[in-house]
């Protein structure tokens, strides 16, 4: 059996160790289980684990959130494979990992929680009132309570712009 796995190496071929595979012809007939079996270099990935780990923790600590994302996805992704879902190595480099995305995510917002804005684009144009939560993982990421009163919605931070008017009327 040959089973494709990406030009992405070693990630790809990672990401199947510990799988089983079973073989069903159009018969019926199945094979026993196989383990996914590929020339690891433990060493190797463990360096390069490390070595992902450590430049995504220095990015963040910099204030390099967007630049964190990727190595340390790696990190985890590596962590996970290599020692499991439940192992305390694994746990720590997800949490690390999503405290990159969430910072990266904020990043790239221009308004936060309490401002006052006015939506200028979408089927909610012309609303105003304020950011009731952040979205970090939506597109739309305002969860905007209308000062009128009416129903919560949801703008991306092309679509909103602060609304110096809702401004002066809550100081």
């Amino acid at each position: 059996m040959e089973l494709a796995s990406s030009d992405s190496e070693p990630e790809a071929q990672l990401s199947w160790r510990g799988y089983e595979f079973q073989l069903k012809n159009p018969e019926g007939h199945v094979s026993e289980w196989v383990l996914f079996t590929f020339p690891f270099n433990d060493v190797e990935l463990e360096k390069m684990r490390v070595e992902s780990f450590q430049q995504g923790a220095t990015l963040l600590d910099a204030g390099k959130a967007i630049d964190a994302v990727e190595p340390l996805r790696k990190a985890y992704i590596f962590s996970d494979r290599m020692y499991g879902q439940q192992a305390e190595e694994t746990i720590v480099k997800k949490a690390l990992w999503d405290r990159a995305i969430h910072e990266a995510a904020l990043a790239k917002l221009r308004f936060r929680v309490g401002d006052a804005l006015r939506v200028k684009d979408g089927p909610h144009a012309g609303v105003s009132g304020s950011v009731e939560r952040l979205l970090l993982r939506h597109v739309h990421a305002y969860l905007i309570t209308p000062a009128n009163g009416g129903e919560q919605i949801q703008a991306s931070d092309a679509q909103v712009e602060r609304d110096v008017a809702g401004e002066a009327c809550t100081s």
